[in-house]
């Protein structure tokens, strides 16, 4: 069981529960957003796009459950997943993110820049599940918070961070 941020507009707006059953993918995703207009759920990795569906509105959230073939999609730690109105909007520009409460969390990649740049500040590096990730915080649209509001252990930058 993988969970995956789901994004519009480079916010996170909701989360994604991928469970790979036997030769079938179990996706339980759930948005807090009420769309004027109906978005499809797509999850991207690398080249490849798959349209998962359109989430329904459920409790004053839009939720979509499906049983999709293992052929038919892969999700792996770069996947993202993503809603849009049509197939040509690929949000974020980053892969692999997951969202655990409010905390959003992406793999460290040498060379690569952290997720949503124009949030540098939000970010911070942890060490966690034997390699690093940059973590933010979330408020309550979905924009990562500058690292100021947060406790000074929750902000410190690890120093396992690999030197060139």
């Amino acid at each position: 069981m993988d969970v995956y941020a789901i994004f519009r507009n480079n916010q996170a707006v909701g989360q994604a529960v991928v469970t790979k059953d036997g030769l079938y993918w179990l996706v339980d995703a759930v948005c807090a957003l009420l769309p004027e207009a109906p978005l499809r759920l797509y999850a991207q990795t690398g080249t490849v796009r798959v349209c998962l569906g359109v989430p329904a509105p459920e409790n004053g959230k839009i939720v979509l459950r499906r049983r999709l073939s293992a052929r038919s999609a892969a999700f792996s730690p770069d996947t993202r997943l993503y809603l849009a109105e049509d197939a040509e909007h690929s949000d974020p520009s980053f892969s692999g993110a997951q969202l655990r409460g409010n905390t959003l969390s992406a793999a460290y990649r040498e060379g690569e820049p952290p997720p949503m740049l124009e949030h540098f500040r939000a970010f911070r590096l942890e060490s966690r599940d034997g390699g690093l990730w940059w973590t933010a915080e979330l408020d309550e649209r979905g924009v990562p918070m500058e690292s100021q509001h947060l406790s000074p252990e929750r902000n410190a930058v690890s120093a396992k961070i690999p030197r060139a």
